[in-house]
């Protein structure tokens, strides 16, 4: 059994991992491409580590 700051890195990973990914192709898709893109890839990491947190918060009490 992992332990609960296992459980939440794990969460946080999948999902930022999901949410970047999911950018990703949605960007490629739509034709952006560059500096545009690096940026908002960015930021869809840093969305989704929050949201994982938040997620690994509840998931984890």
């Amino acid at each position: 059994m992992q332990s609960k700051r296992q459980q939440r890195s794990t969460i946080i990973s999948i999902v930022t991992f999901v949410g970047v990914f999911g950018a990703y192709m949605g960007l490629e898709h739509f034709g952006f491409s560059g500096w545009l893109e690096i940026v908002l890839t960015v930021g869809a990491a840093v969305i989704s580590a929050l949201v994982g947190a938040l997620i690994a918060g509840f998931v984890t009490k």
